[in-house]
């Protein structure tokens, strides 16, 4: 499996060897369902597997074979004041900036508070794209590879950027995009991010996010239909030279 071939070089040499992988998944099903099939193959193939998803979704996970644990909020109920929040914004820019600011914390002291159970002892950790900051973290700590499962491109490239709606502009533009997508995710996260990687005894983050998953130990699994690949792309593909991106 493509995933242990990231693991060896970090000390489990898999030739028969059973190893501990942690799920650290948050989101709706539409993101723990593909690492949900992922565990139960490890799983299959006799690892030893933790998987952490949200409370609304534990007994989907159970149901298909896991001992799944719960990790964060109950994902229902923040979709919920997610929608409420937008609603009361309105189109109004500093509403919309105060409902960000709201919800950009929502849940996040329980998600690390219920990481530090999952992680513990792994020889790798698979999460999603919204929990890759604190999880890497927790994988710089432990000196294992993070794994991330991503349920569509979300990395940097030439053609399609984090807004999709802004169809306007060429190559420039879109890279543009990403890259005030990338600044603004770490100014808004930076003082949680310093406080958790402080608790952890890891080093500060002196690069944006983005450059830290980049050069991150580890692979990035694009679990999505072939359709929605991204191909022939030169920044996409010089990235993935260094994290690789089966």
């Amino acid at each position: 499996m493509v995933l242990c071939s990231a693991i060896p070089r970090y000390g489990a040499i898999l030739g028969g060897e059973q190893v501990k992988i942690a799920f650290a998944i948050n989101g709706t099903r539409g993101d723990v369902q593909p690492a949900v099939v992922l565990a139960a193959a490890l799983t299959e193939r006799g690892h030893e597997v933790s998987v952490g998803v949200p409370p609304n979704l534990v007994e989907f996970a159970r149901g298909c074979g896991l001992e799944a644990t719960a990790l964060g909020p109950d994902t229902r109920t923040h979709m919920k004041m997610v929608t409420e929040a937008r609603a009361e914004a309105g189109r109004n820019p500093l509403r919309k900036m105060r409902a960000v600011a709201q919800l950009r914390d929502l849940g996040y002291s329980e998600l690390i508070t219920d990481l530090d159970d999952i992680v513990a002892g792994a020889d790798a950790i698979v999460t999603g794209f919204t929990t890759e900051q604190m999880t890497l973290a927790y994988a710089e700590r432990a000196g294992i590879p993070l794994i991330s499962l991503h349920h569509a491109p979300v990395r940097r490239n030439t053609v399609h950027g984090p807004l999709p709606s802004l169809h306007w502009g060429g190559t420039r533009t879109v890279l543009a995009q990403w890259w005030l997508f990338d600044r603004l995710f770490g100014l808004m996260t930076r003082r949680r991010d310093a406080l958790l990687r402080e608790r952890l005894g890891c080093a500060p983050a002196l690069r944006s996010p983005a450059a830290q998953l980049v050069a991150a130990p580890g692979i990035e699994i694009q679990a999505y239909d072939p359709l929605f690949a991204v191909r022939n792309d030169p920044v996409w593909d010089a990235d993935a030279a260094r994290r690789p991106r089966p």
